[in-house]
């Protein structure tokens, strides 16, 4: 079994190719070779759970874009870690860590059946009262790798675009061979079914959700569900079962 500083380092040796091959500066993390009035920077390394090599279920979240630039450079492993598990309050945080508790009920048993007594309230409410350390069991990426230099505004899908589709797809594929997760849960359909039969055939489990901060709900067999609630993550689990 892979410790979290081989996965760690099997990750960085991955990232560090594909910042050669796109020609992206790996201290600012700027694409040199992009078109012009293009200024996009690659943002971050992967969310890594401190837990995560050692979980007996390993769960992969794959988010969209990360939607503003957060640092200077560069997020590492240690700062990526920081920025997602001190910030709980955001609809994004708090829809993964529900998501988590669902998946991993049978651990997590008297939580899970706090927060299922209250699964139509908003995720960012159920969880104040939730244990710590949950996240540290998940790893959390964005399928599309890159931002916009100095974006602030969060919202829209601007950076939701491939600037060479071929490379950061592979470099997705080959993320998940290192991160080897049992479970795949992506938070965004756009451009997701592409990949859904390839990962089952590699024997995982793929779910398939809208955004956990999306604001206009989703249906789920007929029945209109806010996309921000535990229901929503339950639902998802039952209906599909991890078969797309």
């Amino acid at each position: 079994m892979k410790t979290t500083k081989q996965i760690q380092a099997e990750l960085t040796a991955l990232y560090n190719d594909f910042f050669k091959k796109m020609n992206i500066n790996p201290q600012s993390g700027l694409w040199l070779n992009a078109p012009e009035n293009v200024h996009v920077k690659f943002e971050t390394m992967p969310f890594l759970g401190h837990n995560y090599a050692e979980a007996p279920v390993k769960i992969l979240f794959a988010a969209y874009d990360l939607g503003n630039d957060e640092s200077d450079g560069i997020q590492t492993f240690e700062e990526r870690h920081e920025a997602i598990v001190s910030n709980p309050s955001s609809p994004h945080i708090a829809g993964t860590y529900v998501a988590t508790l669902c998946l991993l009920k049978e651990q997590y048993r008297d939580e899970w059946n706090r927060i299922l007594a209250n699964e139509t309230k908003s995720n960012i409410t159920v969880i104040k009262e939730s244990p710590d350390g949950v996240l540290e069991h998940v790893a959390i990426t964005n399928r599309w790798k890159f931002v916009t230099a100095n974006r602030e505004y969060r919202q829209g899908g601007s950076d939701r675009v491939y600037r060479n589709k071929d490379a950061e797809v592979e470099l997705f594929y080959k993320e998940v061979e290192i991160l080897n997760p049992d479970i795949i849960w992506f938070q965004g359909t756009k451009g997701v079914y592409e990949y859904a039969e390839r990962l089952k055939a590699q024997g995982r489990k793929v779910y398939i959700a809208y955004h956990p901060s999306n604001h206009f709900g989703d249906e789920i067999n007929g029945e209109k569900v806010d996309c921000r609630t535990p229901k929503y993550a339950r639902l998802i689990i039952e209906s599909q079962s991890g078969d797309i």
